[in-house]
């Protein structure tokens, strides 16, 4: 690699790095929540394993390792991505440098700007913060990271012997090449895209002779490889899925979102969206609303058909006056074809499915910018500052968990979801009112949403409005759920509201309800020893704990109610034991700490409650019940 490789890749890292240098403290948002922070699987490779390859397995082997560093602290997992979305940045630049070497000897002096332009005006474009910031989309730079090094080696692998390589070199490269193509599939499944554009590749910039008769004798083998390798991996999804292995969504959704409305409205998003959003990069959205199409006959369809026919016709017409640029519209197009075709996704759209596509659209920019005869070098400076401010400022946004769902709800007022999620981030940071009052703009604009009247229900129970969550909590019951655990979650909050408004009778009905559906429900069970434990039928109540317990045996709530009925009893030694039970489960709970503490100064061995309590101040990272514990303490040396 030459001195100016050198520098260039240089010029890479530093533009990229001073883009993106305010997101390293980007907080989780929306699925990082499942994926990560909540995916238990995460925290030992033995459940890791459990993941079908085609789960996307390569994705969570590296959120794994982040989890192995420094467990959910954001740093880690910004800097993975970010560093991804440099290596695939620096790729484009290697590759495109390559092609033009390769392929345009004679024309190289006046096109060697274009790698570097391209991988420039891709490393800051705005069209990518969703997948460089957006943890949980690393799925999107990892999969095309693999899917570019595939590419790439499989070209010097090609060109191997004419560089003076061995053949096995040359076949070196060519394995590691299929290598980088598994780890884009288990990375992500829209990168089975690869084979099409490899053959694409070859026809466009590796054939010598002339025209598709002669392509296709000439590289049979070329051909028939990446064809077996695209028929296994559907064999292999097939094998897994059986004849669902295209459904990605519930049949009930799937009456109403077809794969024909699916891909008239993919036509337009294709144009209308993605195509706008990278030409023109304004109103960025984490959650656009696209309306479905229903009719072949749609105006903005029919638009969109002609555009990207006339997309098509531009690509056949440019493939003798430029192949880069002709090879681009192509690469744009195909590699859209598994998130915007037939099969339908949940989304119409969303900015991190044009990553991938994006690496096309970038390459064919930079050569109609290096076509500019007059203040090139201006015009160049102005679209890369204009890019990058923009990526900055939308930086920003994503810096916000409140700010880019307000932002979010602006552009797609119309949209449930996203009054939803604005509720979640209102509640996680206990501003109980904004969120119960966006609950209820979801609910308004999608009465049939249960999750938002579950989320109302519980935040009415921590406002203390009971009656209300009664309200919530029957709504719930009276619709269809999506998952069963809607109604078991239903009658939960149902059973904890009678227990506080003291309809033990009504809470009773509840919790049975609850268990007729989900019989491992410990939740339920504490709920029903409480209720028991009302009436005075203590036995039974702990025998209703006991039994949560052989379902879940690290329940600490089971161990500290035994333990307070033990108490209640005059039972001391059996509930310290309950409690020191669940200190050997977690001994850095200070909860466990709290309760015995509290249990021997109220029953008046003080040292030993000095000597809990202290336990429990020091392992708590509550400031407010720490402060409580602290006052409780000199209340004994007092």
């Amino acid at each position: 690699m030459k001195i100016k490789s050198y520098s260039n890749i240089f010029i890479i890292i530093i533009l990229s790095l001073s883009v993106y240098f305010n997101t390293f403290q980007a907080p989780f948002h929306f699925d990082d929540e499942t994926a990560i922070v909540g995916n238990e699987a995460l925290k030992s490779l033995e459940s890791i394993n459990g993941y079908r390859f085609i789960s996307r397995y390569v994705l969570f082997l590296t959120f794994h390792l982040n989890y192995l560093i420094g467990e959910f602290n954001v740093l880690g997992y910004h800097v993975v991505n970010l560093l991804l979305h440099i290596s695939v940045s620096i790729l484009i630049y290697l590759m495109a440098d390559l092609t033009l070497r390769y392929s345009e000897p004679l024309r190289y002096s006046s096109l060697r700007n274009i790698p570097l332009l391209s991988a420039l005006i891709f490393a800051v474009h705005p069209i990518n913060t969703e997948s460089v910031t957006y943890i949980v989309s690393r799925s999107s730079i990892l999969a095309t990271f693999f899917y570019l090094l595939s590419l790439y080696l499989f070209i010097r692998g090609y060109i191997a012997n004419e560089d003076g390589y061995t053949i096995f070199k040359k076949g070196l490269f060519y394995l590691l090449s299929i290598a980088s193509f598994v780890l884009a599939i288990g990375s992500k499944e829209d990168t089975i895209t690869l084979p099409i554009i490899l053959l694409l590749y070859l026809f466009f910039f590796l054939f010598r002779g002339k025209g598709v008769v002669d392509f296709l004798k000439a590289y049979r083998v070329y051909i028939a490889i990446p064809s077996v390798l695209l028929i296994a991996y559907l064999l292999y999804r097939f094998y897994l899925f059986g004849g669902d292995m295209a459904i990605t969504m519930s049949r009930e959704i799937l009456k109403y979102i077809t794969p024909w409305k699916y891909f008239l409205t993919e036509l337009k998003v294709i144009v209308f969206y993605y195509l706008r959003l990278f030409l023109i990069p304004v109103n960025l959205n984490v959650d656009p609303d696209i309306p479905m199409s229903n009719l072949s006959i749609e105006p903005a369809v029919i638009l969109a058909v002609i555009l990207i026919s006339l997309l098509l016709f531009l690509s056949y017409k440019l493939f003798y006056k430029s192949k880069l640029l002709s090879f681009s519209i192509l690469w744009f197009l195909i590699t859209l074809i598994p998130t915007s075709s037939i099969v339908p996704l949940l989304d119409f759209a969303a900015e991190h499915r044009l990553y991938l596509p994006a690496v096309g659209l970038s390459i064919g920019f930079a050569d109609l910018l290096n076509r500019i005869s007059r203040y090139r070098n201006v015009i160049i400076t102005i679209v890369l500052l204009s890019l990058s401010v923009m990526t900055v400022k939308r930086n920003i946004i994503w810096n916000d968990s409140i700010g880019l769902w307000q932002d979010s709800a602006k552009k797609s007022p119309n949209k449930a979801r996203v009054y939803y999620n604005l509720g979640i981030e209102y509640a996680q940071q206990k501003q109980f009112r904004n969120a119960i009052m966006e609950f209820k703009r979801s609910a308004k604009i999608l009465p049939i949403h249960l999750p938002s009247h579950l989320m109302a229900g519980k935040i009415y129970k921590e406002e203390g409005m009971y009656k209300d969550v009664v309200s919530e909590m029957s709504i719930v019951l009276k619709l269809t759920p999506e998952k069963i655990n809607e109604h078991v979650d239903a009658y939960l909050e149902l059973s904890n509201a009678y227990i506080k408004l003291g309809d033990f009778k009504k809470a009773e009905e509840s919790v049975k309800e609850g268990l007729k559906l989900d019989p491992k429900n410990v939740m339920l069970y504490n709920n029903m020893a409480t209720i028991l434990a009302e009436r005075g039928l203590f036995d039974e109540a702990v025998n209703e704990l006991k039994t949560a317990l052989s379902f879940k045996p690290d329940y600490l709530k089971a161990y500290y109610n035994i333990g307070f009925i033990y108490e209640n009893r005059g039972f001391i030694n059996g509930a310290v034991s309950e409690f020191e039970k669940a200190i050997n489960i977690e001994p850095n709970n200070p909860v466990s700490y709290l309760y015995l503490g509290e249990l021997y100064k109220r029953n008046g061995f003080l040292d030993k409650a000095v000597h809990y309590l202290s336990m429990s101040i020091k392992y708590d990272t509550n400031k407010e019940r720490a402060k409580n514990t602290e006052m409780l303490l000199k209340e004994i040396k007092m």
